[in-house]
């Protein structure tokens, strides 16, 4: 994430909390936790607001809550997350270590060219048969657009980005924006293959 994208969120982190912790993602949440195993390790990559890290936990999931705003990470500590870590996305360099990993709405705020190396280290962090989930507005837009930085991509454009990679695609739906914008939401699930 760029500075002005991150200088956005360092001040405006407690109204991004205040609209985006109650909002109705469960279908989301449901459908990416229906291929993974009971009690098994997720990192929540960009956590945000902690709405879907502590959902996970609540499910019996243990979590590791990774991001970069001081205050999702001190939210995140307040609200009962077990596993707060404050780091980038993009400095991740764990190895085999995931059952799976949850990117909602957080690499949406990279540069096109810097998304195919970040996919290859969430890849590298993931288990053999790990399980990615990834979420991008839909479209093909780069640019600034509310004060941050957004890549959107199609099924097409994100295929795209992952070919030749260790990953391949289990399941995407495009869904209607929860806080009732007039985009659309690209939703995929991906898995790490041998």
């Amino acid at each position: 994430m760029n500075k002005k994208t991150k200088d956005f969120y360092d001040e405006n982190a407690k109204t991004y909390i205040s609209t985006s912790f109650n909002l109705n993602v469960s279908s989301s949440r449901d459908r990416f936790l229906s291929y993974l195993k009971p009690k098994s390790l997720i990192l929540d990559a960009g956590f945000g607001s902690g709405r879907d890290s502590l959902y996970f936990q609540e499910k019996g999931y243990q979590v590791d809550s990774l991001d970069c705003i001081k205050e999702f990470l001190l939210h995140g500590k307040e609200i009962g997350l077990k596993h707060v870590i404050e780091g980038k996305i993009e400095d991740l360099h764990e190895v085999n270590k995931y059952d799976a990993i949850y990117c909602s709405a957080s690499l949406l705020h990279f540069k096109k060219e810097e998304l195919r190396p970040i996919f290859i280290k969430l890849t590298q962090a993931l288990k053999e048969n790990g399980i990615l989930f990834v979420s991008f507005k839909e479209g093909d837009f780069e640019g600034y657009r509310d004060n941050r930085y957004y890549t959107d991509l199609t099924k097409e454009s994100l295929l795209e980005l992952i070919q030749g990679t260790k990953l391949k695609d289990l399941d995407m739906w495009i869904d209607d924006d929860s806080m009732g914008r007039s985009n659309k939401w690209l939703n995929v699930v991906l898995q790490r293959i041998s």
